[in-house]
């Protein structure tokens, strides 16, 4: 994900100096990177249906596995849940739970919070 993100980044900055709008921006990179992203979403998430997938992206990225702190876990009969604090200047201390899926044998994302300040679980889009 990480890569991806950078992709886009890299694609839209470029774009922008050669003064293309905004929307043109997202334009070509919705036809071009919105490929990609979804076979990354099809290896490692759960295959839901009803999901509706944003495209977002930028740098710092979402999740950064450099900076980032692996807080706890838990594990169930069948899944498990990972909470991760982010402590990149941009992010830092924002709090996100995954919860992961053993789907045929391999792990897999199935759904992502995010920690509001008053300290409930918000779900949020995986990208």
């Amino acid at each position: 994900m990480k890569h991806w993100e950078l992709t886009c980044v890299g694609e839209d900055a470029a774009m922008r100096k050669r003064n293309t709008t905004s929307q043109e921006v997202w334009e070509r990179l919705k036809d071009g990177q919105f490929a990609a992203l979804s076979k990354i979403l099809q290896i490692y998430t759960t295959q839901l249906p009803d999901r509706e997938e944003g495209m977002s992206y930028g740098n710092p990225t979402v999740y950064d596995p450099d900076t980032d702190e692996l807080v706890a876990h838990e594990d169930k009969k069948n899944s498990f849940e990972i909470i991760v604090r982010s402590n990149s200047s941009f992010r830092s201390g924002e709090v996100t739970k995954y919860e992961l899926l053993s789907v045929d044998g391999r792990w897999v994302i199935n759904s992502k919070h995010r920690k509001t300040k008053s300290g409930h679980w918000k779900k949020v889009s995986l990208v």
